[in-house]
């Protein structure tokens, strides 16, 4: 059922119906009301309503029509007419549709929901009769609103606070049920109003001031519709940052994401296992976007370490041109002379730099490569997604009923239970590092991060329990593995702990990043990652001291030279596991070798 905030995204993509002219009105499916409506520019556009449930606009002609008494009633008294407004009524789930002969086509999103013809406040012809005590909805009857309830829009700040304050406090309310309920906001809104405010849903003196003036903003985001699986499909008008963590299906608007949901059922999720032709290519697909990120990342940084020694590196081409090339120094690993190139060692990068060029020219160009890493990420995330709805297009009907396991919250980080129970969890990305950081990180836990730039942040989840010196070399290793000093073949690294109150966000900082201050603990884990199934059936990558405790079967990895997808097409078939992705998104990042322990 759409709520009231669904309501206002809805009925402002709705408007562009207003001139419409009205063609006629059929019943469709079951609870299922077409209207067909006709304006210059557009075409034929459909309205499709079932009330009670959901409205939105359709550009495809529906199934078999039916008329019925209703129907017919509609098309007689709206015929010739052109819409010439639609709005929604105060902050209810009711649509008020106006024609130029003055009636008033009501849809109702209520919990018996109902469609009404209105001249004058008479109803006139209504798809359901219902009675109430304090209301009737019948032909003949003058139209009466669903008793009114709290409208936060309309309230000043004061008004908004004494209101939730009364439910909240005196009727011993949840705080977060309050403004579900008493405010009409519905759960997944008042879940979205609290993160965008940054205050916790259990908070016991939340600021209402700064919440009230949250709310305004909550209703003037720009469309941006998207689809996400959570325990259901939920279909939102707005990009949600409660779902920041969940796979994404976007769509041009509102209206075609409940459109492909509830006539495509293009959002459910994908069961089973994938179709054998199509494991390469999605094995590929990941392996691909993995290097984009990987490369985006890796030549900004390089680009940054060239700013970083500036002038000492300047000096350096100096005495290169001078000596002619005849030249030794630490910095230097390889001389081109036919090309004019001077391969440096900065770090655990080499960085080739051109000597015709200035430094800026040469920081210049490796940024490039990375902005155009960066532009292709989106097209091949959108292609991983087209050939995933392909694969399940294409599979036999059988196979499909299988539903894939549900995945847990934690499963979009990279994640282990340690060898004493606890959860750890890792950063796939810039974005996911920031949120781990910033949302799941607690006072007693241990947050992890290697010396050099390039890993993600790991975090033990402590909830209180002291921690073992063997669960904090687990959680080292696995930091160290995960970081770029996988793809370089590194078999040592140098990784630090912290607690959470020395991480710091400082203005400026690119998203991912955080100032660290204070005292660290040092560590050297060597780079190494199992891989195994759990008795639940959930793959888990982790340290081996950890994996083995938690896993009867698992194989080791350490860096290599196979592909990664190779790697999970052989453990797919070693751990007998039919969701590839989730082996995929279990193994270190980058190319290694397969040992048995």
């Amino acid at each position: 059922m759409q709520t009231a905030i669904d309501l206002i995204y809805l009925v402002r993509e709705l408007q562009v119906l207003e001139g419409a002219y009205y063609e006629k009105t059929r019943q469709t499916g079951e609870d299922e009301i077409t209207l067909t409506l006709h304006k210059s520019g557009l075409g034929k556009q459909y309205l499709i309503i079932r009330p009670g449930e959901v409205v939105y606009l359709s550009s495809d002609k529906q199934g078999k029509e039916v008329p019925t008494p209703f129907t017919n009633y509609l098309n007689k008294h709206l015929e010739q007419t052109r819409i010439t407004k639609i709005l929604q009524h105060g902050f209810e789930r009711i649509i008020e549709i106006t024609f130029s002969n003055n009636a008033i086509l009501l849809i109702e999103i209520l919990t018996k929901g109902n469609l009404l013809l209105l001249e004058d406040t008479i109803i006139k012809a209504c798809y359901e009769e219902h009675t109430w005590k304090d209301r009737t909805i019948k032909v003949d009857e003058t139209y009466k609103y669903p008793p009114l309830r709290n409208d936060p829009f309309t309230m000043e700040d004061e008004e908004f606070i004494a209101v939730i304050k009364n439910n909240w406090q005196e009727h011993g309310k949840e705080f977060i049920k309050t403004l579900a309920a008493d405010m009409g906001l519905s759960g997944k809104y008042a879940e979205e109003l609290c993160e965008r405010a940054d205050i916790k849903k259990t908070a016991s003196h939340p600021d209402l001031t700064k919440l009230h003036k949250y709310l305004f903003a909550l209703t003037c985001q720009p469309i941006n519709a998207n689809t996400v699986q959570a325990k259901k499909v939920i279909i939102n008008p707005i990009l949600m940052k409660i779902y920041d963590l969940y796979d994404k299906k976007t769509y041009t608007s509102y209206s075609e994401a409940l459109q492909d949901h509830y006539e495509n059922k293009a959002t459910q999720v994908i069961q089973g296992k994938h179709e054998e032709k199509y494991e390469k290519l999605l094995a590929e697909q990941h392996t691909n976007i993995q290097q984009l990120e990987e490369k985006s990342n890796n030549y900004k940084i390089i680009g940054d370490q060239i700013y970083e020694h500036y002038t000492e590196l300047e000096e350096l081409i100096a005495a290169v041109k001078k000596a002619k090339w005849h030249i030794t120094h630490a910095l230097i690993k390889k001389l081109e002379p036919t090309t004019a190139k001077v391969v440096i060692t900065l770090g655990t990068n080499d960085i080739t730099l051109d000597i015709n060029k200035s430094m800026h020219d040469n920081a210049t160009y490796y940024y490039e490569i990375a902005k155009k890493s960066r532009k292709k990420l989106p097209k091949a995330q959108a292609a991983l997604l087209t050939l995933k709805a392909k694969a399940e297009r294409e599979k036999p009907e059988e196979t499909s009923k299988k539903r894939k396991r549900k995945k847990d919250w934690y499963e979009k980080f990279r994640w282990y239970t340690s060898s004493e129970g606890k959860l750890v969890l890792g950063g796939r990305d810039a974005t996911t590092n920031d949120i781990l950081i910033k949302k799941y990180v607690e006072k007693d836990d241990l947050v992890f991060h290697t010396e050099k730039p390039g890993s993600p942040f790991v975090v033990i989840k402590t909830q209180g329990k002291p921690l073992t010196t063997e669960e904090q070399t687990e959680a080292a290793q696995f930091c160290a593995t995960n970081s770029k000093g996988w793809g370089q073949k590194t078999t040592i690294a140098d990784v630090y702990s912290i607690k959470p109150d020395q991480i710091k966000k400082q203005f400026g900082l690119p998203k991912g990043t955080f100032m660290i201050y204070g005292e660290r603990t040092y560590y050297k884990p060597v780079l190494q990652q199992a891989v195994g199934k759990t008795a639940e059936g959930r793959i888990m990558g982790g340290p081996e001291n950890a994996i083995k405790k938690h896993c009867t079967i698992y194989y080791l990895i350490t860096p290599g030279e196979e592909k990664k997808s190779d790697m999970a097409k052989k453990i797919k078939h070693y751990l007998h596991h039919d969701d590839i992705d989730e082996i995929m998104q279990a193994l270190p990042p980058g190319e290694g070798t397969i040992k048995t322990p």
